[in-house]
């Protein structure tokens, strides 16, 4: 009696460890997982994963055009080819005082208007308010209201995934959200479901890309772009 007994303690006892060690584990893999696709984009990052998703053509002619991203000798030279490749295209733009400020991060607002510019998406003229934090009223329009409105026309952004059906276009733009947006976006164009200006990721077209976006390049300015 006393053997079954002890047997049953150590059977329980053995249980309880594994699952502890079970449980551990898990929780380990899944906040290292939850790490790495919840990690917040740097405007160096979003460069480097638009060129690589995008498959852009490396183009460096005439640079650097950024003093905080030079070629060579540098913490941010491995950002090098993204961004000039970025800005040779006319994807991004420089901040008001020459620099690009790679480290800084990039929020979901700025991510918008960067993928649009970046998969030469039309503009759309829609400016039916879609989401309570974005503005498209013709006297009261945000910033963002085109870009926004653009991936909601070209179904890379839906309503439904969002809380409340708000874009929260302050907050850190993620990894897993940018690779979200692209991977719907190749997935509309393999379909052809999406509106492209162009079918070479260029913001050019007839009018050699002036009136692409009435501000011209994509420009940083204190933590938003202009």
């Amino acid at each position: 009696m006393r053997k079954n007994s002890a047997k049953k303690v150590r059977t329980k006892f053995l249980y309880l460890v594994l699952s502890a060690l079970f449980f551990v584990s898990l929780t380990a893999l899944v906040n290292s997982g939850y790490q790495e696709t919840g990690k917040d984009i740097t405007r160096a990052e979003i460069c480097k994963i638009i060129v690589e998703r995008l498959d852009l053509e490396i183009d460096t002619s005439n640079g650097p055009h950024f003093p905080d991203v030079p070629k060579i000798l540098n913490e941010n030279s491995w950002a090098y080819d993204y961004v000039e490749t970025m800005y040779n295209m006319g994807f991004i733009g420089k901040n008001y005082d020459g620099t690009f400020k790679p480290n800084q991060h990039v929020n979901r607002a700025e991510g918008a208007m960067i993928l649009v510019k970046s998969l030469g998406l039309e503009i759309t003229e829609n400016k039916i308010d879609q989401f309570t934090d974005v503005r498209c009223d013709e006297d009261e329009q945000d910033w963002y209201c085109a870009p926004v409105q653009t991936l909601l026309e070209n179904n890379i952004l839906t309503r439904s995934h969002n809380i409340k059906y708000t874009f929260r276009p302050n907050d850190t733009l993620k990894t897993h959200v940018l690779d979200e947006w692209i991977d719907k976006a190749q997935g509309n164009f393999s379909g052809s479901r999406a509106t492209r200006r162009t079918s070479n990721n260029s913001c050019t077209d007839s009018d050699g890309g002036k009136n692409y976006y009435k501000k011209g390049k994509v420009k940083f300015s204190n933590g938003q772009l202009s």
